[in-house]
């Protein structure tokens, strides 16, 4: 008897993500340099996370686990999941910035 195992692997659209804010950088910039730096951070982390976010993808598809009894999910996983990590972060460094610089624009005396 054979037993096949169906294996989805479904990440985050982390391209969609970093061409949003890529466009929202552009469409609305802003005088606030921490808000800039913060979207910086977050877009830096995503230029090395999308490649590896592609290969993980990638793996499960051509179902590479077939072959090396999971060995290549887990030396991807090794490089995602901190850089995962890292986006997620930055993403909430990002969002407390632009809170805090509009409380500072928006400022009632």
């Amino acid at each position: 008897m054979i037993i096949q195992f169906n294996i989805l692997c479904t990440l985050p659209k982390y391209k969609d993500l970093k061409t949003a804010l890529e466009a929202a950088k552009q469409d609305s910039p802003t005088p606030y340099e921490d808000v800039n730096q913060s979207t910086n951070d977050v877009l830096a982390v995503l230029d090395q996370l999308i490649p590896v976010a592609d290969q993980l993808q990638a793996y499960y598809v051509e179902r590479r686990f077939e072959k090396d009894n999971f060995k290549g999910s887990d030396e991807l996983a090794a490089q995602y999941v901190p850089l995962q990590e890292l986006v997620v972060i930055d993403l909430h460094r990002l969002h407390c910035t632009r809170y805090m610089s509009l409380m500072r624009r928006y400022k009632v005396e």
